[in-house]
């Protein structure tokens, strides 16, 4: 796999132009049957009522009053592309008596960006982007909460069957009605034809809260075994001893997804035709999901990352030269890769310096492509070390639940920090032996703090102890979680010497 997604790379960096040469990526697909997805029963009413909060999006009276710019740009795919797209269901020529000659767009509707990007596969990805992104604010889609990794590999820890299913060209087979089409409108190059889209955006800000309604409520059946799930990506699991449950799992959610008329990896009938045995048989073979590999060994899962991760991070390695986004790209990729195993993650504090370093300079006037003007020689090397030692790629036992608590009489160190660049430091209470310390580590503002109180450093103390108690009420009224995203609690469980750090954001 590396020295294919090598060949790319070379292709993508040395011989840009070939790239628009690379296929086109569409799949066949069957379009989703909402209304019988609306009428699926769910274990959670909470389900069915977030399936009915995305229905706006399908209805063009949501998009009425808003404005978009009237132009647009063409679109850079041939017309053998189009015709493609059009033929497998994608796209249609917009009806002439909707636009008619007008250059510009009339009233109501509304433009699409239509582009492509490559993937390391020697292919490009369709990509469409509506301008009714720039209008739609955020809060007004529904937010989407999923598991952390830390919470999904604990409930996958213990699960002997591991079963996923992936939905075939997921937001392409989500369809939408022809009094919609009108708002994702763009134009060809080749011939100055309009356009308009067929299924849901793949870049529409709102497209994430409609696929995942969808299949939240297919899989939402009474069952004892574990499903989880990221937009087109399904995992059912279960323990020994669950195997009939599971199996009948299995089938339900199959039954399900056909029900709904969509198309799956694997095949959905062939899923629906194997026997009891053979479900379970595949089960029980190593799994991939969500970029992190699960092997049984007897007792538990054990865990890694995928070979695509690995593969990845060693071609990122490999460079001798960055730009800024590559290099925000491969310490995100590192950190993510990190996050897998169970490597001390303080020994990658110097690239989380060098990241903030880097995204900064993008405020200074440099652009995300351009080269990366120096790299300090400790950064590069802890790229190489963390880096290195990721490739090996080791399996790693799924670490034991921890619950952190606000209680700080089971903590031997307790850290209340602000480390943001106009944060105030932080304090540090150390217990050892009955006896307790207090350091603080303050930023250049606050020794500016103590200067104005007359270099009085008790007195500076004791508004730092009033910024940490400040802090603490904050947490404690909003339930142990932190509403300030710039601050961080960093604490040692009393009796071991295991470093926890518990950062809770909004």
């Amino acid at each position: 796999m590396v020295d294919q997604m090598s060949g790319f790379i070379q292709v993508l960096t040395e011989r840009p132009a070939l790239v628009k040469q690379w296929p086109l990526h569409l799949k066949r697909n069957t379009p989703l049957d909402m209304d019988t997805v609306l009428a699926m029963p769910t274990k959670r009413a909470s389900t069915k009522r977030f399936l009915q909060r995305i229905q706006c999006f399908l209805d063009p009276s949501f998009y009425d009053g808003l404005r978009t710019s009237r132009t647009i740009k063409k679109c850079a795919l041939t017309a053998a592309e189009i015709q493609q797209a059009v033929e497998m269901g994608k796209f249609e020529p917009c009806p002439i008596s909707d636009i008619g000659a007008q250059v510009q767009l009339p009233e109501g509707m509304h433009g699409v960006n239509v582009f492509t990007v490559p993937e390391l596969k020697g292919r490009r990805r369709l990509i469409t982007e509506p301008l009714l992104n720039r209008v739609i604010p955020k809060h007004h889609v529904p937010r989407v909460h999923y598991d952390t990794r830390l919470g999904r590999r604990q409930r996958l820890r213990y699960a002997r069957y591991m079963l996923q299913i992936d939905f075939e060209a997921y937001y392409d087979a989500i369809p939408i009605a022809a009094t919609l089409r009108n708002k994702f409108v763009f134009r060809a190059r080749h011939d100055g034809r309009y356009y308009r889209l067929r299924t849901l955006p793949t870049g529409a800000r709102w497209s994430v809260a409609v696929g995942q309604a969808v299949t939240w409520t297919i899989v939402d059946i009474d069952t004892p075994v574990t499903i989880t799930t990221l937009i087109d990506n399904i995992l059912v699991a279960a323990r020994e001893g669950q195997e009939r449950e599971f199996v009948l799992a299995v089938r339900t959610v199959v039954a399900r997804i056909k029900a709904a008329n969509l198309m799956t990896s694997p095949n959905r009938d062939e899923l629906e035709a194997m026997s009891d045995e053979e479900i379970l048989q595949l089960a029980s073979a190593n799994t991939v999901f969500l970029g992190e590999e699960y092997t049984w060994n007897g007792r538990e899962r054990l865990i890694r990352n995928s070979v695509k991760t690995v593969a990845k991070l060693k071609l990122a390695l490999q460079k001798t030269s960055h730009t800024i986004r590559s290099l925000a790209s491969l310490i995100s990729l590192i950190f993510f890769a990190l996050h897998t195993t169970q490597m001390n993650p303080a020994r990658a504090f110097k690239l989380l310096r060098a990241y903030r370093g880097i995204y900064r300079l993008t405020f200074r006037g440099y652009d995300w492509d351009d080269a990366v003007p120096y790299i300090d020689s400790s950064v590069a090397r802890s790229l190489q070390e963390i880096g290195g030692a990721l490739v090996q790629n080791p399996w790693w036992k799924i670490s034991d639940e921890r619950h952190p608590t606000t209680d700080e009489a089971t903590y031997d160190a307790v850290a209340f920090t602000d480390a943001s660049l106009e944060g105030w430091g932080a304090v540090l209470h150390l217990r050892d032996a009955g006896a307790t310390e207090m350091w603080t580590y303050r930023q250049r503002w606050t020794e500016d703090l103590e200067r104005q109180l007359g270099g009085d450093d008790g007195e500076a103390e004791r508004v730092l102890e009033k910024l940490r108690q400040y802090q603490l009420r904050r947490r404690v009224r909003s339930g142990g979680r932190f509403e300030d995203p710039t601050c961080r609690r960093t604490a040692s469980r009393r009796g071991t010497r295991h470093t926890r750090n518990h950062a809770r954001h909004n």
